[in-house]
């Protein structure tokens, strides 16, 4: 049976939810034009291939990118970079920048980080963050940048 008496959840202590920035959520929202709802991680590739069949399985694909790859890699790479905007230290921007670009296991990740980062840096400049100006003439942009980059012009730590 429900309980219908709102004076019971009215009253009841509640847990403090943390405040979460919003330039953070429309940094990393889907709808952020920058293209990355069209990459999967060889998800759908996967799922083609008949790998995935399950939602479990989608789920362990999932983490599996997450704690190999994102937690090992790019979150790790991701604060170097913010720390270099911080401090305004374009020599190791660069540094990391390229370490991550390389550090793709494929053509084609390189040319989707590549993409979503030339992507994201025209929307900086867009906005008008002049330091995003120089990541243009980049050859090799890892995704990780011009966000560091965002995060940083947006107070986001």
């Amino acid at each position: 049976m429900v309980d219908t008496d709102m004076s019971t959840v009215m009253t009841e202590p509640t847990q403090a939810v943390p405040s979460v920035p919003m330039p953070l959520l429309q940094l990393v929202s889907p709808a952020l034009p920058v293209g990355a709802y069209a990459y999967s991680q060889a998800l759908e590739y996967a799922v083609e291939a008949g790998w995935i069949t399950t939602e479990q399985q989608a789920a362990d694909w999932i983490t599996g990118l997450l704690s190999h790859s994102q937690a090992c890699l790019d979150a790790p790479v991701l604060f170097r970079l913010h720390t270099a905007w911080l401090a305004d230290d374009t020599e190791q921007v660069m540094r990391w920048n390229h370490y991550l670009y390389a550090s793709r296991e494929s053509a084609e990740l390189q040319a989707e980080d590549y993409t979503l980062a030339r992507a994201l840096t025209r929307l900086l400049v867009d906005l008008d963050i002049d330091r995003a100006l120089a990541l243009k003439q980049q050859s090799r942009l890892s995704y990780a940048c011009p966000f560091a980059l965002a995060a940083v012009q947006w107070q986001i730590s």
